[in-house]
Protein backbone atom coordinates (compact mmCIF):
# COMPACT_ATOMS: atom_id res chain seq x y z
CA UNK A 1 0.00 0.00 0.00
CA UNK A 2 1.15 3.78 -0.99
CA UNK A 3 1.74 3.74 -4.59
CA UNK A 4 -1.52 4.94 -6.39
CA UNK A 5 -1.81 3.11 -9.58
CA UNK A 6 -3.85 5.84 -11.08
CA UNK A 7 -5.22 9.76 -10.03
CA UNK A 8 -7.99 10.45 -11.89
CA UNK A 9 -8.76 14.31 -11.85
CA UNK A 10 -12.83 15.14 -12.53
CA UNK A 11 -14.59 17.38 -14.11
CA UNK A 12 -15.82 19.08 -10.64
CA UNK A 13 -12.37 19.74 -9.57
CA UNK A 14 -12.25 16.83 -7.00
CA UNK A 15 -9.74 14.02 -7.69
CA UNK A 16 -10.12 10.24 -6.96
CA UNK A 17 -8.02 7.10 -7.10
CA UNK A 18 -8.19 4.49 -9.58
CA UNK A 19 -6.71 0.97 -8.34
CA UNK A 20 -6.37 -2.22 -10.41
CA UNK A 21 -6.95 -5.34 -8.84
CA UNK A 22 -5.76 -8.23 -10.22
CA UNK A 23 -9.02 -10.50 -8.88
CA UNK A 24 -12.57 -11.26 -9.66
CA UNK A 25 -15.51 -8.81 -8.31
CA UNK A 26 -16.92 -10.99 -5.91
CA UNK A 27 -20.62 -8.96 -5.68
CA UNK A 28 -18.80 -6.36 -3.14
CA UNK A 29 -16.18 -4.45 -2.56
CA UNK A 30 -13.42 -6.22 0.40
CA UNK A 31 -13.46 -3.66 3.37
CA UNK A 32 -9.32 -3.39 3.18
CA UNK A 33 -9.87 -2.26 -0.46
CA UNK A 34 -12.39 0.22 0.33
CA UNK A 35 -9.25 1.58 3.32
CA UNK A 36 -6.62 1.73 0.87
CA UNK A 37 -8.77 3.77 -0.93
CA UNK A 38 -9.12 6.05 1.33
CA UNK A 39 -5.54 5.99 2.08
CA UNK A 40 -4.65 6.96 -0.97
CA UNK A 41 -7.39 9.37 -1.35
CA UNK A 42 -6.07 11.44 2.22
CA UNK A 43 -2.48 11.24 0.00
CA UNK A 44 -3.72 12.87 -2.83
CA UNK A 45 -5.67 15.51 -0.81
CA UNK A 46 -2.26 16.82 1.34
CA UNK A 47 -0.41 16.26 -1.44
CA UNK A 48 -2.99 18.19 -4.60
CA UNK A 49 -5.06 19.95 -2.14
CA UNK A 50 -8.01 18.97 -3.63
CA UNK A 51 -11.25 16.98 -2.45
CA UNK A 52 -11.35 13.42 -2.66
CA UNK A 53 -14.99 12.01 -1.92
CA UNK A 54 -14.86 8.70 -4.27
CA UNK A 55 -12.45 6.22 -5.56
CA UNK A 56 -12.93 3.44 -8.18
CA UNK A 57 -11.51 -0.32 -8.84
CA UNK A 58 -11.18 -1.96 -11.60
CA UNK A 59 -11.29 -5.38 -11.40
CA UNK A 60 -8.97 -6.91 -13.99
CA UNK A 61 -10.05 -10.73 -13.42
CA UNK A 62 -13.67 -9.59 -14.28
CA UNK A 63 -13.55 -8.42 -17.29
CA UNK A 64 -12.42 -4.78 -16.27
CA UNK A 65 -15.27 -4.50 -14.10
CA UNK A 66 -15.56 -0.77 -13.08
CA UNK A 67 -16.67 -0.48 -9.60
CA UNK A 68 -17.46 3.30 -7.40
CA UNK A 69 -16.45 3.84 -3.88
CA UNK A 70 -17.90 6.97 -2.26
CA UNK A 71 -14.73 7.51 0.45
CA UNK A 72 -16.84 9.63 3.52
CA UNK A 73 -15.89 11.80 6.34
CA UNK A 74 -16.09 8.75 8.82
CA UNK A 75 -13.86 6.75 6.35
CA UNK A 76 -10.93 9.42 6.75
CA UNK A 77 -12.08 9.59 10.25
CA UNK A 78 -11.67 6.00 11.00
CA UNK A 79 -8.10 6.05 8.84
CA UNK A 80 -6.90 8.72 11.37
CA UNK A 81 -7.67 6.29 14.37
CA UNK A 82 -6.15 3.02 12.08
CA UNK A 83 -3.38 5.29 11.87
CA UNK A 84 -2.27 6.84 15.35
CA UNK A 85 -3.15 3.29 16.22
CA UNK A 86 -0.19 1.68 13.98
CA UNK A 87 2.06 4.84 14.92
CA UNK A 88 1.92 3.97 18.34
CA UNK A 89 2.02 0.55 18.33
CA UNK A 90 5.15 0.73 15.84
CA UNK A 91 6.64 3.24 18.54
CA UNK A 92 5.88 0.84 21.29
CA UNK A 93 7.59 -2.03 19.70
CA UNK A 94 10.55 0.24 18.64
CA UNK A 95 10.92 0.86 22.41
CA UNK A 96 10.17 -2.39 23.47
CA UNK A 97 13.24 -3.94 20.72
CA UNK A 98 15.65 -0.93 21.89
CA UNK A 99 15.84 -2.20 25.36
CA UNK A 100 16.65 -5.49 24.68
CA UNK A 101 20.15 -4.47 23.24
Amino acid sequence: MGIIDEILFLDDGTAAPLDYKYAEYKERTFKNHRYQLTFYGKLIEENYHVTVGRGFIIYTRSRNKLIEVPITKKMYQELDVIISDLLECCSKRCLSEARKI
